[in-house]
């Protein structure tokens, strides 16, 4: 059998990628298959992958700080759990060791589908020396069918195999190749998990290194391609992060100039109010007419005639200023979403300045905006 580089991808991890071992039995690497004892379990699997640590853990994807995705979970009773995930409970595919797999006696190992944690679906049940005890379905975390089962393959097996280089391979095999779901282990502590088929890399599959830092890849005949990585994601995170608060912030300066734009409005009535006793309502007021001889009435100030002049008109134009103010400040915010920005502020500059000259002229005040 020819030999496989078992990390021949391209995984952009910023740390040091050192040059992985050899995969498969060759000359140079020698192999042997061990019971699947509970010491074994313990000793050989939940110390390779994460040291000594005895207390429940969990590495691999996450969302909320959740497990999801594809990860590694021992829990407090020792069991151990390798495969999917969904909003932190055991839903999709997996593996689960130890010695309390729920409803399958002398089973040791299950290696198939799950829901809300319980095992649903088609699996397998293997006990200690890698015999396969059921294969079949199961409802509610329970086998359906007669257990242990009778007509149970003979060809597929799970096993522990151990290299002289410290490297581990635990999973299912057949025909003497790695066939199924199974997990490799390097001496350092990094390991994959996933499908193979006829001894390769087939489908998709987590790499998971010490540090807990994890990639997705899909493979074909153990050649893999990255699909995504937890520092791909931190990065894309932290750029998110950012983005979100430059919006913040631009918001918030669009908000300040609302309200000063408002506030502009109200000093402007206030002005007109007190020039006016008796409002601003395009009508003379009763206080600046004066009534004379022949039954008429006369302006009482040179002040009448603005009031009169500085009615609905001039609150309607007082509008279309701040309108023409607020929409200044927008395209000073984001000039790179307007063509021909340098001329369209000309232009809305020049239209307020307009506004503002006619009633200037008439005697009526609309404050000057800093953006005309």
């Amino acid at each position: 059998m020819p030999e496989k580089n078992m990390y021949s991808i391209p995984i952009m991890f910023k740390y040091k990628i050192r040059i992985m071992q050899k995969f498969f039995l060759t000359v140079a690497i020698i192999c042997f298959s061990v019971a699947l004892s509970a010491q074994d379990l313990q000793n050989e699997i939940l110390i390779s992958v994460n040291g000594n640590r005895t207390n429940a853990w969990y590495k691999g994807q996450t969302r909320d700080k959740k497990p999801h995705g594809m990860g590694v979970r021992k829990s407090k009773d020792g069991m151990l759990y390798v495969g999917d995930f969904s909003n932190r409970e055991i839903n999709g595919y997996g593996m689960m060791l130890g010695n309390k797999i729920l409803n399958c006696n002398e089973c040791v190992i299950y290696v198939g589908n799950w829901k809300s944690g319980k095992k649903n679906g088609v699996g397998t049940c293997y006990s200690e020396n890698g015999d396969v005890l059921y294969s079949g379905k199961f409802e509610n975390d329970k086998p359906i069918e007669p257990y242990p089962s009778v007509n149970s393959s003979t060809q597929k097996r799970f096993s522990l195999n151990k290299y002289t280089n410290s490297d581990k391979y635990w999973g299912e095999e057949k025909d003497g190749l790695f066939n199924g779901f199974g997990v490799y282990v390097w001496e350092s502590g990094d390991l994959w998990f996933g499908n193979f088929k006829d001894g390769t890399r087939d489908g998709i599959g987590l790499y998971l290194d010490g540090n807990a830092e994890w990639a997705t890849l899909n493979c074909k005949n153990d050649d893999c391609v990255q699909v995504a990585s937890s520092l791909g994601r931190k990065e894309r995170d932290e750029y998110n992060k950012a983005v979100r608060a430059d919006v913040r912030k631009q918001n918030l300066e669009l908000i300040a100039q609302g309200v000063s734009t408002i506030a502009t409005g109200i000093s402007q009535i206030q002005e007109l109010k007190s020039s006016n006793s008796g409002g601003y309502s395009g009508e003379e007021s009763v206080a600046s007419r004066k009534t004379n001889s022949s039954g008429g009435t006369t302006k009482n100030s040179s002040q009448s005639k603005q009031v009169a002049d500085c009615g609905p008109a001039w609150m309607t134009d007082s509008r279309t200023y701040g309108d023409y103010d607020t929409q200044l400040a927008k395209m000073q915010t984001y000039p790179e979403r307007y063509d021909d920005y340098p001329a369209k502020v000309a232009d809305i500059q020049s239209r307020m300045r307009q506004i503002r000259k006619k009633w200037e002229t008439r005697g009526c005040v609309i404050t000057k905006s800093p953006r005309e």
